[in-house]
């Protein structure tokens, strides 16, 4: 065809692919390096300053155990997560938007999912549950504000600004794993349970991305996607 170029098939593939899965254990510990104040490769240790965020630490480990979309994560509230439940879990009720124009700038909090298949109850692996049960304890401790009930507000209690926590995502990832976004590992988790069980469907049904049974059946309560804690935790933990 005249004025088009011939596919070219790229040498190098872009990362975050299966080759990558076992990156990690060795991300999360070095999160947790910058997040205590150590010096991590392309970030100096911290001197000065406000104390870095460790909800980045506990963000990562919601997602990996969840496979939870990043603005699914921010909009999680305290009422739907039971820690205390024989299967710990929590359940996904809403989603972060971004409000445009003259006087309404901003992000607030969808009281629903991206789609209707994100609607959805997950069993929760031990790293995220020690995570979650962290974040909660800092919440009481803190005194922060949190009129609307949200696992991780912003210090003044609002909903957290994702673009601002991408900039702590950016610090905290330095240059070893420069290549890594929240997205990574939503990703990366579909792949370890795909990998573990052949199971498209049921990788699907962790992100919640496509329906497994009709809709119609699940509208008072979400639908509990399959148990994957033992995969997600080996997978976070190295094991």
């Amino acid at each position: 065809m005249d004025g088009v170029e011939a596919f070219t098939r790229r040498a190098k593939q872009a990362r975050g692919k299966v080759k990558d899965q076992q990156a990690l254990p060795a991300f999360r510990a070095q999160v947790r390096a910058w997040a205590r104040g150590e010096a991590i490769p392309g970030a100096p240790a911290y001197t000065t300053g406000p104390a870095r965020d460790w909800a980045v630490v506990w963000v990562i480990d919601v997602i990996t155990g969840t496979g939870m979309r990043p603005h699914e994560v921010f909009a999680l509230l305290l009422d739907d997560i039971d820690l205390d439940a024989p299967d710990p879990y929590l359940d996904v009720t809403g989603t972060l938007v971004e409000e445009k124009g003259k006087g309404t700038g901003g992000w607030v909090r969808k009281p629903a999912p991206k789609t209707d298949n994100g609607w959805r109850r997950i069993l929760l692996p031990p790293h995220t549950v020690e995570s979650i049960r962290e974040a909660i304890e800092y919440l009481k401790i803190s005194g922060h504000a949190n009129p609307m009930g949200l696992l991780f507000p912003s210090r003044v209690g609002t909903v957290r600004n994702p673009n601002n926590f991408g900039r702590t995502w950016r610090a905290a990832r330095g240059e070893t794993f420069a290549w890594i976004t929240p997205r990574t590992f939503r990703k990366g988790a579909a792949t370890e349970v795909d990998r573990t069980y052949n199971d498209p469907e049921r990788a699907a049904r962790q992100l919640g991305n496509t329906t497994a049974v009709a809709k119609g059946h699940y509208i008072d309560i979400p639908e509990t996607v399959p148990d994957n804690r033992d995969v997600l935790e080996r997978w976070a933990r190295g094991g």
